[in-house]
């Protein structure tokens, strides 16, 4: 089951955070809302933000750690080079 969450544009194509049963992920979608691409990470517990850097062609995602002692959590930022392009 599709679970939207944060989601960014870039070109012709939507990034959009699923928070489906299957984990978190990021689905790709064209400009017909086809389904082109996605992936997941085992980094990613929740994605807080996302949002693309178009002069370099990247993902950048903000998410949460758990630190060493599993006490606390930090923010993360994940990033991905987007293979879409113009």
């Amino acid at each position: 089951r599709f679970s939207p969450a944060s989601l960014c544009v870039h070109d012709k194509y939507l990034y959009v955070a699923d928070r489906s049963s299957k984990g978190l992920g990021i689905l790709v979608f064209n400009e017909q809302c086809e389904i082109i691409d996605w992936f997941r990470n085992s980094l990613l517990k929740e994605v807080l933000a996302m949002d693309i850097d178009p002069d370099i062609n990247k993902l950048y995602i903000l998410t949460t750690a758990q630190d060493e002692n599993n006490k606390r959590k930090r923010p993360l930022i994940a990033s991905m080079d987007l293979c879409h392009s113009s």
